[in-house]
């Protein structure tokens, strides 16, 4: 039988600890910006041919210093007013967040708009809900956003001149 040198386990007990201590530290550290999500614009902005009205979530993803971020607006009736907002990788995909500020008979209000995304095929399924208030979107709301060429919902809100930058 093969004699362990004096101290050998505490070594050895104190090489795993390091590595098992860097092993679980290293998730704390700054996460990498996304890479798995492409740049692009994606939409699911349509209009209701018995209104007029538009309706849906259109988004354009774009990095600038290594910062992935959304130019995103959401569209009730009209695409008034689009947000650039950081988008944050999280364990199911990404989010965002952005506050949409309103003139109310009551006098200002906002309204705070959660979206959390994953790819789906060529496109992304979005997920809107409104923390506290059921009035941005219905609660867990499902939307499929397509792969654009062209952008919609975003190019009525930048008509409206109404671009809010990182809420």
């Amino acid at each position: 039988m093969k004699r362990i040198a004096p101290g050998y386990r505490q070594r050895i007990a104190l090489g795993l600890g390091v590595t098992l201590a860097c092993t679980v530290a290293a998730p704390a550290q700054a996460a990498a910006p996304p890479s798995d999500i492409p740049d692009g614009l994606y939409g699911s902005v349509r209009e209701s041919r018995e209104t007029g009205d538009l309706g849906g979530l259109e988004l354009r993803l774009f990095r600038e210093r290594g910062v992935l971020l959304a130019e995103v607006v959401l569209c009730e009736g009209w695409c008034n007013v689009s947000h650039v907002v950081p988008v944050q990788a999280t364990a199911s995909g990404y989010s965002l967040r952005f506050t949409e500020r309103y003139e109310g008979a009551d006098g200002p209000g906002e309204i705070v708009t959660e979206v959390s995304l994953q790819r789906d095929g060529k496109g992304l399924r979005a997920r809107v809900s409104a923390p506290g208030d059921g009035a941005a979107a219905e609660p867990g709301e499902d939307l499929r956003l397509r792969a654009l060429k062209e952008p919609f919902g975003l190019a009525v809100a930048q008509r409206e001149g109404s671009v809010a930058a990182h809420d």
